[in-house]
């Protein structure tokens, strides 16, 4: 049996890191190339439940809807995951796009693509908490706690750590005067690498 080349990439990062906007430049690279690739957010996938849509034309605020609608919409985006990845071709590209705060998730997600033979990769898109913290409130389409992007930010950077030495990995820079696509910071095609990792987190001014 040919050893598969579907994919699945693992996004992390701090809400406001700017991962949206480079996944949305891999998106577009995709299509240029006629690749298949599929983005899996837990944030969409809220947004599109009806209730959600429901309360929101009510002229609930995003933070009321989504409280309401966070578990649920979760759980399904998770379920998109598990079946997605058990489904995928040769060739196939998945994102799963969510801040990685959250380690045995991730580490079950990754777990569950590889049992279908699935290349998983994880990539850390990096922000200064700081500009984090500044780009928050102009944020117009989604409601963002302040206090969680602090704990999510050092917790994306930790997990990553983690990750890196179980699955290929990517680091991003998206810091204020990065290009809209990110910078690649380092980037290694198998596990580990550790050295790398600690010299690409040291770069960005993270105590490692």
């Amino acid at each position: 049996m040919a050893m598969s080349t579907a994919t699945v990439t693992m996004f992390m990062g701090a809400p406001c890191s700017g991962k949206g906007t480079v996944i949305k430049s891999l998106q577009q690279e995709a299509i240029s190339n006629g690749r298949k690739l599929t983005v899996i957010a837990p944030d969409a996938v809220i947004e599109g439940l009806q209730g959600y849509k429901e309360l929101r034309s009510q002229g609930q605020s995003d933070e009321k809807a989504r409280s309401q609608f966070h578990q649920e919409g979760t759980a399904k985006a998770l379920q998109m995951f598990k079946e997605h990845v058990a489904n995928m071709q040769n060739g196939d590209e998945l994102i799963f796009d969510n801040t990685g705060g959250n380690l045995g998730r991730y580490q079950e997600l990754i777990q569950e693509a590889k049992s279908h033979g699935v290349i998983v990769k994880v990539a850390l898109v990096y922000t200064e908490l700081q500009t984090c913290l500044e780009r928050a409130p102009q944020r117009s389409d989604q409601f963002v706690p302040i206090q969680f992007i602090g704990q999510a930010h050092a917790n994306s950077v930790n997990n990553f750590k983690v990750l890196s030495s179980e699955c290929a990995w990517t680091i991003y820079c998206k810091n204020n005067g990065e290009p809209m696509e990110g910078r690649v910071v380092a980037s290694s095609p198998v596990p580990g690498n550790q050295p790398m990792v600690l010299n690409a987190l040291e770069e960005l001014g993270i105590n490692t």
